[in-house]
């Protein structure tokens, strides 16, 4: 499901954002989690350089990489493809 925040807000505890964001994906079966960031700025939560793993994106934002964090849960698997967003709805 779509996420977005404002990295810049001073009342915003990111980490604490992320590791609640990152428990509920797990919680609900999902094996990868996919967002756009700085792999450096989330490498604590395990967050990989998604086209490591050949997967990529028609979407680029400055400052930011699509990344990937894989649950490493049950079978090991292979994911590489592009990854599509759903149209704009305001």
């Amino acid at each position: 499901a779509p996420l977005a925040y404002d990295a810049l807000r001073d009342d915003v505890e990111i980490g604490k954002v992320m590791d609640s964001v990152l428990d509920h994906a797990k919680s609900l079966g999902f094996r990868y989690v996919i967002m756009h960031g700085d792999v450096d700025a989330y490498q604590k939560q395990g967050f990989v350089d998604a086209e490591e793993l050949n997967v990529t994106s028609d979407v680029h934002y400055p400052n930011s990489i699509l990344l990937i964090k894989d649950f490493g849960e049950g079978e090991p698997a292979t994911i590489s493809g592009k990854v599509e967003y759903p149209p704009f709805i305001s």
